[in-house]
């Protein structure tokens, strides 16, 4: 099953997002085709905490499930962690590409079992 939206993100510049759902596979891969000129950001906002962090692939566990967030292993990838209000815990994950034209950046979310009680 496939879902996309288009959005203008800066003058001159359109973000198109796919993401394909593979349900057999349960995993979600999110793409994005960026189209104008600059440094443009792919990212994932989540609410859980970060389990282990490696290169191109973090483990996250959420309230109801165990995910792994895998991504290019040229990516530089960058992690923040938050709050959402003061006891749900965020993740904002990212990386930038420099673009001038057409660029493509993705990820995969790939559910790896349901969190513990």
């Amino acid at each position: 099953m496939e879902a996309a939206f288009e959005a203008l993100i800066a003058e001159g510049a359109v973000l198109r997002r796919k993401l394909t759902v593979d349900a057999g596979a349960e995993a979600v891969e999110v793409e994005d085709e960026v189209v104008g000129k600059g440094v443009f950001r792919w990212n994932l906002h989540l609410r859980g905490e970060i389990l282990a962090r490696g290169k191109g692939a973090l483990e996250v566990r959420t309230a109801r499930n165990a995910l792994r967030v895998e991504l290019p292993e040229w990516a530089e990838v960058r992690v923040a962690e938050g709050w959402r209000g003061f006891s749900e815990r965020t993740i904002y994950v990212y990386y930038e590409v420099p673009v001038e034209g057409r660029g493509l950046m993705g990820g995969m979310i790939v559910f790896t079992g349901g969190a513990p009680p």
